[in-house]
């Protein structure tokens, strides 16, 4: 007999968008909010951030990499590419902008997230064994007190939104 805390661990995830609405996410996710600032146009020095969607574990996977993009894409059937969601900063341009790590939460969550908090994100979540770091999915510009979004639009820098599809309520499984 399956235990539906455990099969609702299998649908936890963490979505982002440059959509204020969440786009896809109001129904099961709750906001999170403004996980740093990204580009919403190709440039010179902007590289595209491609996003994947599976179904089957209830997961958004994100890449800088268009060879791991393609990869994801060849070998791993079950991820879907959803878009190219935004353009990041291909590098720190002076420490302005800040890596974008990656993170993969294995059983029972099999989610990955991502985090400008440049201390690490596995030392808060209380099961760190199942938390693997993947490097990074590209560099964000991160939220700071004092800075004015004005200033940021002028820069192109729009929000990037952090959704996330928690467990269920008790009694909600």
């Amino acid at each position: 007999m399956s235990n539906p805390l455990e099969d609702a661990k299998k649908d936890v995830d963490h979505f982002y968008t440059t959509n204020p609405t969440g786009e896809l996410a109001p129904k099961d996710y709750m906001y999170e909010g403004i996980a740093g600032y990204v580009y919403l146009t190709p440039r010179e020095n902007r590289i595209p951030i491609y996003r994947f969607w599976n179904g089957k574990i209830v997961d958004h996977f994100y890449t800088e990499s268009q060879a791991e993009a393609m990869k994801v894409a060849a070998d791993l059937k079950d991820y879907k590419l959803e878009s190219v969601h935004a353009w990041y900063s291909p590098e720190s341009a002076g420490g302005a902008f800040v890596e974008f790590k990656r993170y993969y939460w294995d059983t029972p969550y099999y989610d990955h997230f991502y985090t400008a908090n440049q201390s690490g994100t596995a030392d808060t979540l209380e099961d760190k064994a199942a938390v693997q770091a993947e490097g990074k999915a590209g560099y964000i510009y991160p939220v700071s007190e004092g800075v004015c979004e004005c200033t940021l639009r002028a820069k192109d820098l729009y929000p990037l939104y952090r959704w996330c599809r928690p467990l269920p309520l008790p009694g909600k499984a």
